[in-house]
């Protein structure tokens, strides 16, 4: 059985042309049961996951907790600790989240159960949900390979000992008193408009609104964990401290 973190670090190695490819292909095999089908893969291995044990330790180690992040987003968005963060769209819609803690290792502690090292650019919340954050600074990745890492994140923290770790390590903070869906940021800063990635935005869009639609079809029991899917895009100046441009693309 293909793992939802196998396939993302597969597309990690192909080019901008071949994700492209990839996006359409998966987009036209979702609820076909396929063994490349993403709803069959994802709901496997958010069962798989369930026996992931309660690890009782902290999700971010206190010895980096005032260290620099890698880019500087994160850096404008925890200035203002617990600020609420507006984000608009063309239409006029808002979408207010808050900045909770960057660069999550939340398979921390789980040393047992697998060896992988990676972490969740950010979490926040909003009024109804927790969020999951990735980060596509500049040249880094695409809004494709972003969805797939944060299904890949979703798939190894909404599951009933992680979700019970998170709420008793308060990993997003004291407001989140209970956990049934996770927001999923899919967060665009400085990107190239111009670049062959610009395209994915789009066909990233039309595969996780067909996601969405066919994993509830699906089982609707695993669905309930996939909240509100949004991508953002965000300017930051040379050397500037503050978003001079932040709005969504797409809210799904």
């Amino acid at each position: 059985m293909l793992e939802l973190r196998e396939l993302y670090e597969r597309l990690s190695t192909l080019s901008t042309e071949r994700q492209k490819i990839e996006c359409a292909k998966m987009k036209s095999e979702l609820g076909s049961n396929s063994n490349d089908d993403l709803i069959k893969i994802f709901i496997d291995t958010v069962e798989k996951n369930q026996n992931i044990p309660q690890i009782d330790c902290g999700f971010v180690p206190d010895s980096r907790k005032n260290k620099r992040g890698t880019n500087p987003v994160v850096e404008i968005m925890e200035q203002k600790p617990l600020s609420k963060i507006k984000v608009s769209s063309e239409t006029g819609e808002t979408y207010n989240f808050t900045f909770c803690c960057r660069e999550v290792p939340h398979l921390r502690g789980i040393n047992k159960v697998t060896t992988k090292r990676t972490w969740i650019d950010y979490v926040g919340f909003t009024d109804e949900h927790p969020i999951l954050g990735e980060i596509k600074w500049k040249s880094d990745k695409n809004p494709f390979y972003a969805f797939i890492q944060l299904l890949t994140y979703l798939s190894e923290i909404a599951t009933k000992n992680q979700i019970k770790r998170a709420l008793e390590m308060k990993l997003f903070g004291d407001h989140i008193k209970e956990i049934n869906a996770f927001d999923l940021h899919i967060f665009l800063v400085n990107f190239n408009l111009k670049s062959k990635k610009f395209p994915l935005i789009n066909d990233t869009k039309e595969l996780v609104k067909e996601f969405k639609t066919k994993l509830k079809e699906k089982s609707p029991e695993v669905a309930k964990c996939v909240g509100k899917v949004l991508c953002v895009s965000g300017l930051i100046e040379e050397n500037g401290s503050s978003f001079s441009k932040l709005a969504y693309d797409w809210l799904i």
